[in-house]
């Protein structure tokens, strides 16, 4: 089947004591019919948590679907699932996200208890992941493609790609409006990523063109063009020295950020056959992982010289 979205769960904790994708995956395929989180219909976004539980690691995933509804079958119907995952067992729940058209960003926060969803409804909306209640509801002039949160000490903002060409600042508190990065993307801004510690933000378009903004004074640093289509996703590393971006042009890009906010393409990752839906790096920089609507999953190391 295509896969459009992926990721990889921070490992801030040992691998033997982390449940893997995979393990998390595969059970939500083959989870009882009444329990499993796919029959709500085609996924199109993941985050995920994790949190230590005594002596085991609970990593919340939060799944994004589609389904189509019987009586208006151009209208999908957006469901939120919430699981946590072991290798034994899996309860969760499912709710509507009260979003009216697609919904194509999520993230949640850095303890879990809250989502974030975007939608082409021109809507966020804050979501507690305890009940799925609506917790807080924001109209933006544009429709949204991408939200990814940044929860840390000293910013705690929503980054909101959004169809006017633009990027949205949203404060995770008042849930207001409180910055607009515009002036890079002519298009539909398609994809958006931070660094840990918030002080950067790399948007990319529709046309293929990347973009790199100073968060604190709401300016741009760089504009890069490599991509010849959209890019779908784009990953940092924790430490903000690369970026990756993955593109329907079948390729990914490596790129190399400076402190003043100069990057340049290191590596291009060649070998899909179709469109790159979704990338994401591990905390080092030294891998990436890609899908592709080729139907494949790649890891890549992240050298000039590396291959799939």
């Amino acid at each position: 089947r295509h896969c459009r979205t992926m990721s990889i769960i921070s490992p801030q904790y040992p691998p033997t004591n982390r449940p893997s994708r995979a393990q998390a995956l595969f059970s939500f395929a083959t989870a009882d019919r009444e329990q499993s989180v796919l029959r709500a219909g085609q996924p199109v976004d993941i985050a995920e948590t994790a949190e230590r539980a005594g002596s085991a690691v609970w990593c919340r995933l939060v799944v994004i679907t589609d389904k189509y509804s019987q009586h208006w079958p151009w209208v999908p119907l957006t469901f939120l699932a919430v699981t946590h995952v072991r290798t034994e067992e899996m309860p969760g729940h499912r709710f509507h996200s009260g979003h009216i058209e697609p919904t194509r960003g999520l993230a949640c926060t850095a303890d879990g208890s809250r989502m974030v969803t975007g939608s082409w409804d021109h809507t966020l909306r804050l979501h507690s992941s305890v009940d799925g209640t609506t917790l807080a509801t924001l109209k933006l002039p544009d429709g949204i493609q991408r939200v990814a949160v940044c929860d840390h000490e000293a910013v705690r903002l929503v980054a909101v790609a959004c169809f006017d060409g633009s990027v949205y600042l949203v404060h995770l508190e008042t849930f207001a409006v409180v910055g607009r990065l515009q002036g890079a993307h002519m298009g539909h801004v398609w994809s958006v990523a931070w660094d840990r510690a918030g002080r950067r933000l790399v948007s990319g378009d529709l046309n293929g063109k990347m973009a790199v903004w100073d968060v604190a004074s709401r300016t741009l640093l760089h504009r890069q063009t490599g991509h010849s289509d959209s890019i779908a996703d784009i990953a940092m590393s924790a430490d903000g020295r690369l970026a990756v971006t993955a593109s329907w042009d079948r390729t990914l890009r490596v790129w190399k950020l400076a402190a003043n906010g100069d990057c340049a393409c290191v590596q291009v990752l060649e070998g899909h056959t179709g469109s790159v839906q979704a990338c994401d790096l591990s905390s080092d920089g030294a891998l990436v992982v890609s899908v592709s609507d080729d139907l494949t999953v790649r890891l890549w190391r992240t050298t000039t010289t590396s291959s799939s």
